[in-house]
C-alpha cells in the first residue's frame, strides 16, 4: 500500500514538473516572437534618409540632384519645389545625362 501511494506522489511531482516546464516553454516562446514582432514593426518605418543621383552635362560641371522626403527635388542643398521625377526628366530632355 505503502508503494503505491509512494507511486502516486512520485507521478504527481513528475506531472507538476512537466506542467511548470511546459509553461516556463510556452511563456519563453511567447517572448521571443512577441520581441520579433517589435522588432519587426520598428524596422519597417519609412527611411528617413535621402537619395541622389549625379547629373552631368556639357554645359555644366557634374551635380548631384537629391529627392527629398517631400518627394521634391533639390540641388546643392535647395529644394527646387519640383518633383524629383518631373525634375530629373526635365534636365535629361535640356541634354544632361542623370544617373547613380
Amino acid at each position: 500500500m505503502q508503494n503505491a501511494q509512494k507511486m502516486k506522489r512520485e507521478l504527481k511531482n513528475n506531472f507538476s514538473k512537466k506542467a511548470f516546464y511546459k509553461k516556463s516553454l510556452m511563456r519563453t516562446i511567447f517572448f521571443i516572437i512577441a520581441i520579433f514582432c517589435s522588432l519587426t514593426i520598428f524596422s519597417c518605418k519609412k527611411d528617413d534618409g535621402i537619395s541622389c543621383t549625379s547629373c552631368s552635362s556639357p554645359n555644366t560641371s557634374d551635380f548631384q540632384v537629391c529627392e527629398e522626403r517631400d518627394g521634391n527635388a533639390s540641388v546643392g542643398g535647395q529644394n527646387t519645389d519640383t518633383s524629383f521625377a518631373v525634375y530629373i526628366a526635365g534636365l535629361e530632355a535640356a541634354g544632361a545625362t542623370c544617373g547613380n
